[in-house]
C-alpha cells in the first residue's frame, strides 16, 4: 500500500497535482468539511452535522466561549439554529421565508422556538426582537433589513450581550459594522471561507468592554 501511495505521488508531482491532492485530503478545508458541504450544498462539517453559514474561523473561535446558560436570539435560521441550541440554553429563531421555515421547523430540539414573520406582517420581521421584554447573551443579525434588526437588537442586548452580524465583507453591511463602533462597540472580524461557497467572506463579533464572551 505504502508504494502504491508513493507511486501516485510521483505521478501527481510530475502532472503538478499535488497541491490539488494535498487540498483534497490533507487540508483544513477538508477537516473542516468544506467539501462535503459542497457536495451536498449544506453547511455540515466533515461528519455531516449541522454548523452556521459563517466563516469556518468565526465557527472555531466561538464554539469554544458559548456557555450553557445563554439565550440567543436568530434573525434567520437554519443549521446555525441547531448548531447554537447544541451550546447555549434557548434560541428563539425568526425566518421569513415561509419555505425555509416548514422545512427547519421538523428538526428542532426543545430549546429552540421558531416563529415565521413575514416581511409584510403586522408584527414586522425586523422588530420580532422587541415583542418582549427579554434581554439576550447573544443576537445573530443574519437575515434580511439588517439595518433596522441590527439597531433594534442594541436595546435587546444584556449589559454584558454579544451582536453576530455575518456577511461584513459586503458595503452595505460594513457600514453597520462601522456605525456600532462608532458608537462604543469593539468589532472582531472573521475572514475566510465558509461551507458551501468558494469566495472569501467575513463574519463579525461585535462587544463592548465587558461581554459574556469574555473578549
Amino acid at each position: 500500500m505504502a508504494t502504491v501511495k508513493k507511486l501516485a505521488r510521483f505521478g501527481l508531482r510530475g502532472l503538478r497535482l499535488e497541491p490539488a491532492f494535498e487540498a483534497l485530503f490533507r487540508s483544513a478545508l477538508n477537516q473542516d468539511g468544506w467539501f462535503e458541504s459542497v457536495r451536498r450544498q449544506a453547511a455540515i462539517d466533515r461528519h455531516g452535522a449541522p454548523i452556521p453559514w459563517w466563516t469556518y474561523s468565526c465557527i472555531d473561535f466561538l464554539q469554544p466561549l458559548l456557555q450553557k446558560r445563554l439565550r440567543v436570539f436568530e434573525y434567520g435560521s437554519g443549521n446555525s439554529t441547531l448548531w447554537l441550541a447544541r451550546h447555549v440554553s434557548s434560541v428563539l429563531s425568526i425566518e421569513n421565508k415561509k419555505a425555509w421555515y416548514d422545512q427547519v421547523c421538523h428538526a428542532l430540539p426543545d430549546n429552540v422556538e421558531l416563529r415565521h414573520v413575514s416581511l409584510g406582517a403586522k408584527n414586522h420581521y425586523a422588530d420580532s426582537v422587541l415583542e418582549n421584554n427579554r434581554l439576550y447573551h447573544l443576537i445573530v443579525v443574519d437575515g434580511r433589513e439588517r439595518d433596522r434588526c441590527v439597531r433594534n437588537s442594541v436595546s435587546r442586548l444584556t449589559d454584558c450581550g454579544v451582536l453576530l452580524l455575518d456577511d461584513t465583507e459586503r458595503s452595505e453591511y460594513r457600514l453597520i459594522r462601522e456605525s456600532l463602533v462608532e458608537n462604543g462597540f469593539k468589532a472582531l472580524d472573521f475572514w475566510g471561507m465558509r461551507p458551501i461557497t468558494a469566495s472569501k467572506s467575513c463574519t463579525t463579533l461585535l462587544y463592548r468592554q465587558q461581554n459574556v464572551l469574555g473578549l
